[in-house]
């Protein structure tokens, strides 16, 4: 290989570039700024939903819920209604740490 023949020939080639009116230089560096983009944003989509796939396979041990699929309307009262009781803050988190230590 020659060097200085593919050195002379880049030379060449950035003086033409720096010759072009400025609205072509901004077509070729934004043309330039996409082509590299894409891929990069290509690569960081996929790592991204294999990091998503990895997070819902970690199992946190947190206690199962239940996904109500019909809730009543406001006007009818439910059967699970407790009437609140004038207990002090203590004794509501004492009540509280009971349940907890109870589903452990």
């Amino acid at each position: 290989m020659d060097f200085k023949n593919i050195e002379s020939k880049i030379k060449k080639w950035v003086l033409q570039l720096q010759a072009l009116p400025d609205g072509s230089k901004k077509a070729i560096l934004w043309t330039i700024v996409v082509v590299i983009a894409l891929p990069m944003l290509f690569f960081w989509v996929q790592g991204t939903l294999k990091k998503m796939e990895s997070i819902e396979s970690i199992n946190l041990g947190l206690p199962q819920t239940e996904i109500i699929e019909e809730v009543p309307p406001a006007d009818q009262p439910t059967e699970n209604l407790q009437e609140p009781q004038n207990d002090s803050p203590q004794e509501t988190q004492n009540q509280i740490n009971a349940e907890i230590i109870n589903q452990q």
